[in-house]
């Protein structure tokens, strides 16, 4: 506790992890335990005011067999705070305490943007007060309005907001007129920006710092017949426009902080935005599937002041990654779904059932057949000035085998056996082509057959298997013969490690058992 020592007897202790497989889970992990502290009266320790709820704890362990060392090598598994000391039993020694360890809670409601990062009359005194006041500085991520057809052809969406910071008839000079596209410095050059009515204008991206010295980046629109608050000359229109957007195509937002370039990864997003959370993070857990997580791009803007980092992530970022998210003892850290991704993973080690790891429980279906999805619609690349999609890809048993439409067998072998069943997913931050179809391809992988689950009481060397782990699994009992399976329970029983096991239905992944 709080870096102090105590040489004693670890009781009784629970400790259970589990994964979900995908998603996200920050319920604060514990472990409860009775220890013995040796030569100190825990009572008297408490009348002289030296308590241990609030101390720092950890839990971790080493190997003994037979009373032998095996590993000196300490496998942390959580840290956290002391909770609800119960001391003085009068059936215990004086030195016995039981006590939760608890990881501390999380505060998930760290705002994503900077709060004086608002357009106003003090920073800005000749904006127009109609359509950018109060008007938070947009934070840019990837290359919003980038995107491309069916036919490969590159298209140019109009997405993210301008705003009028320095109005045409106001101040001095008077024609001039600026529009506030990025709260930050951006990689793009150029950008091309629309007000809906007059053909799009190419402008270049100039940078400035407001009254705090924040910087942002902007366009000036004056040398240019454009419709904007205060300009008189409409001969060809018959109302002032009062939303203008940019389109990002000659380079994107925000700086990616990991490798240069623009921030556009998801595995890249998910640590930058993390850290501005000021969550624990585990940084190594991340980079270590960061290339993957990168595969996946998403672009688009941040204007709420009301979103939070975390809520960002959860709602926008991370249901599209084949990922979970929890927490570990060096922060948040991402679990790799390698169930569903076994052609890029590396099996931790093959095991073959027996005496140290045997199974202990029924096989259990984890998943309703009213879960089941066999075909995903996905639309992707939003304009804002229709407020609607321009890109969608459909995969599904009854694809057309084009390139919107696509035609799947694991969609035709789930619909053969569970019948028809559909989903359709929106997303704002999606314009990559690509990695629309690597979310909509994910949705049907890891739905479209049930999951088998089944738990293994295993001796403690296997306690360096980790959630989300794929071991090659033989077990005559069960007809599996080198089967991928995946590791998504860890517990342990005071003398052996509980193991729970998955595997995956699909006869396209799994081998099916057939007698000789």
């Amino acid at each position: 506790f709080d870096g102090n020592e105590y040489i004693g007897n670890l009781e009784d202790f629970v400790y259970t992890e589990k994964s979900d497989l995908l998603g996200v889970d920050l319920e604060a992990n514990s472990f409860s335990c009775a220890v013995y502290f040796d030569g100190l009266d825990m009572v008297e320790e408490w009348r002289k005011g030296r308590t241990i709820e609030g101390s720092a704890a950890s839990l971790a362990y080493i190997l003994i067999r037979e009373g032998e060392i095996v590993s000196t090598e300490k496998i942390l598994l959580l840290e956290g705070e002391v909770q609800q000391p119960v001391f003085g039993d009068p059936d215990e020694p004086r030195s016995f305490c039981a006590f939760t360890v608890e990881r501390k809670g999380y505060d998930l409601e760290i705002p994503l943007l900077d709060p004086v990062k608002i357009i106003d009359k003090e920073k800005f005194p000749y904006l127009d007060e109609d359509t950018a006041s109060s008007k938070m500085y947009p934070l840019i991520i990837g290359q919003p309005g980038k995107t491309r057809s069916e036919d490969g052809t590159t298209v140019n969406l109009y997405c993210t907001p301008a705003y009028n910071h320095k109005r045409y008839s106001l101040g001095s000079p008077s024609g001039d007129v600026y529009f506030l596209i990025a709260g930050h410095d951006v990689l793009a050059t150029t950008v091309h920006i629309s007000d809906g009515v007059k053909t799009p204008i190419s402008k270049t991206v100039l940078r400035a710092a407001d009254l705090n010295g924040n910087f942002y980046s902007y366009v000036d629109m004056t040398p240019d017949t454009f419709l904007y608050p205060g300009y008189t000359l409409l001969t060809d229109v018959g109302s002032q426009p009062n939303e203008w957007f940019v389109s990002w195509t000659n380079g994107g937002g925000i700086e990616n902080p990991y490798g240069g370039g623009v921030l556009e990864g998801g595995g890249d997003i998910c640590m930058w935005v993390l850290t501005k959370s000021l969550l624990p993070v585990d940084r190594g857990a991340w980079f270590n599937i960061r290339e993957f997580l990168n595969t996946f791009k998403f672009a688009g803007y941040i204007n709420d002041p009301s979103l939070s980092c975390w809520s960002f992530l959860s709602e926008y970022i991370l249901p599209h990654l084949p990922i979970e998210v929890k927490p570990g003892p060096n922060g948040l850290r991402p679990i790799l779904n390698q169930m569903y991704s076994y052609q890029i993973t590396q099996p931790r080690r093959s095991i073959v059932a027996g005496s140290n790891f045997k199974r202990i429980s029924a096989i259990t279906t984890q998943t309703d057949t009213a879960d089941i999805t066999n075909g995903c619609l996905i639309r992707y690349a939003k304009n804002s000035f229709d407020d609607m999609y321009y890109g969608s890809i459909r995969i599904a048993a009854d694809g057309t085998d084009t390139d919107a439409d696509r035609r799947n067998l694991l969609s035709i072998s789930s619909e053969n056996r569970y019948g028809k069943s559909e989903t359709t997913i929106e997303s704002d931050f999606i314009y990559d082509r690509g990695t629309a179809a690597r979310v909509a391809y994910f949705k049907i992988r890891s739905s479209c057959f049930p999951v088998r689950t089944f738990r293994y009481e295993a001796d403690v060397e296997f306690g360096y298997l980790q959630l989300g782990d794929v071991i090659i699994l033989t077990d005559e009992d069960l007809y599996l013969d080198d089967t991928k399976s995946t590791i998504i329970e860890k517990s342990w029983n005071e003398t052996n490690w509980i193991i729970g096991i998955c595997i995956e239905e699909t006869p396209l992944f799994t081998d099916r058992y057939f007698e000789e």
